[in-house]
């Protein structure tokens, strides 16, 4: 099945809860990460001992990069520029200037692919230009909102999905769950029809696997963005309490914001809060069941799911790789960047930073939090960190209130992992529970 059984019909009617098959694969070739038992541990010990920045090479005509040795696909920067000379920036610090230093790092890389898929976005986008259209979509995302979405949104559907699922006694939770409650909750806060919602799952999953399907990716991204551009219209003529109703009428420089760009700022907003959820809610269900002793102190002490949900975000973030472009001759804390170089940050090997974290290589939920590379920093910061941390955390409630017991699945065929890089997930939680 490459796409939804049934398409949303707008009617406000639940669909059948069927998505695209690309919901649980990877966008990129991982077979020689996945191979190994500790990925980030093995990559991490390997390359620390080099110094905070490295130098690799592009293979294959950029499709995949080579650092000392370890060969990393490279799905996010352009092919073209990866041919030659490449860097990765392995310590919290120089991933941390990597982010934050605009002016030397650019993510104007990525400007073709995105308009390509979204429309343009704020992604490739960067100060002034992009702290203008930040301010616009960061409505969405304020402090007071939160309690509201919490309130309307995020508990009702947690509740409703949960409800059906305490029954049963056994289910798949990454097929069965964790990949659906992120479309709802944000496609309602974004305004998308309820009844629409996995149909334009089905489309992000087909275009996130433009890698190994670019034809119906292109394809799949048209579709999204003559939807978006509906709602917009929609919006216009009968505005909701949503986000697309909020921005619509927003003006930049004196100027209504142009309506390929409100499509792609939709959409990137849309985006960014839905597959990255469903992979990290799998990834802090496989460290819990992974440590039971530390899903010990979490069912003992409910207090600690804050930092259960920040310690598998350091541990196991979706986050394996992310570039930028050299956007002058610069130095990154002693390695000479020649302008044009693509560098790479791999938030997954920073948050195991020996100089930053104690044991960095040991999940501890009661460990102090600080903050991490995972949601990176500077002005690309992800714009719904906050929305994503309340979601992970009352998803956690749920686990430990209604499914009492949970546990492996003692007849699934082999322990499930996290495997990828681009986006690491646990793509199966084969689980039992107690059932009332």
């Amino acid at each position: 099945m490459t796409v939804l059984e049934e398409t949303g019909t707008g009617d406000g009617e639940q669909s059948s809860g069927i998505i695209a098959d690309g919901m649980f694969s990877h966008p990129d070739h991982t077979a020689e990460i996945d191979a190994r038992s500790d990925p980030v541990t093995e990559i991490a010990d390997t390359v620390f001992p080099l110094g905070p920045v490295i130098k690799g090479r592009g293979l294959e005509n950029g499709t995949f990069v080579e650092f000392v040795g370890l060969r990393f696909p490279n799905i996010l920067a352009p092919s073209q520029m990866c041919a030659g000379d490449v860097y990765m920036a392995v310590s919290f610090e120089a991933q941390q200037i990597l982010f934050r230093d605009t002016e030397k790092f650019s993510s104007k890389l990525f400007e073709e692919s995105v308009k390509a898929f979204w429309g343009p976005a704020l992604t490739p986008m960067n100060p002034p230009e992009h702290t203008t259209y930040r301010a616009v979509m960061q409505q969405a995302f304020m402090p007071k909102l939160m309690k509201i979405y919490e309130e309307t949104i995020v508990q009702p559907v947690l509740k409703r999905r949960f409800d059906e699922l305490k029954p049963r006694g056994r289910a798949d939770l990454a097929r069965e769950l964790n990949a659906f409650y992120p479309y709802e909750i944000v496609g309602t806060i974004v305004g998308y029809e309820t009844g629409d919602v996995e149909f334009i799952a089905s489309l992000f999953a087909t275009i996130f696997q433009a890698n190994t399907d670019p034809m119906a990716a292109v394809n799949a991204g048209t579709e999204l963005r003559k939807y978006t551009q509906q709602l917009v219209e929609k919006r216009r003529k009968e505005p909701r309490e949503d986000v697309v109703s909020a921005i619509i009428n927003e003006e930049v420089d004196g100027e209504p914001i142009p309506d390929e760009r409100l499509v792609g700022m939709i959409n990137h907003l849309m985006a960014g809060g839905v597959d990255t959820t469903y992979r990290q809610t799998s990834n802090t269900v496989h460290c819990l069941l992974s440590h039971p002793d530390q899903l010990e102190k979490l069912r003992a002490d409910h207090s600690l799911i804050p930092s259960a949900v920040n310690e598998a975000l350091r541990f196991e973030g979706i986050g394996g790789i992310l570039p930028r472009m050299a956007a002058k001759d610069t130095d990154l804390c002693g390695t000479q960047i020649p302008k044009g170089a693509v560098v790479f940050g791999m938030q997954g090997v920073g948050n195991r930073d020996p100089k930053r974290w104690d044991n960095p290589h040991t999940f501890d939920i009661e460990r102090k939090p600080k903050p991490h590379l995972q949601f990176i920093f500077g002005p690309h910061a992800c714009l719904g960190q906050h929305l994503a941390r309340l979601m992970i955390s009352r998803y956690l409630e749920h686990l430990l209130n209604d499914l009492s017991g949970l546990r492996w699945d003692p007849e699934a065929d082999i322990p499930p992992s996290i495997t990828g890089w681009s986006q690491r997930a646990a793509l199966s939680l084969p689980v039992v529970w107690d059932a009332p």
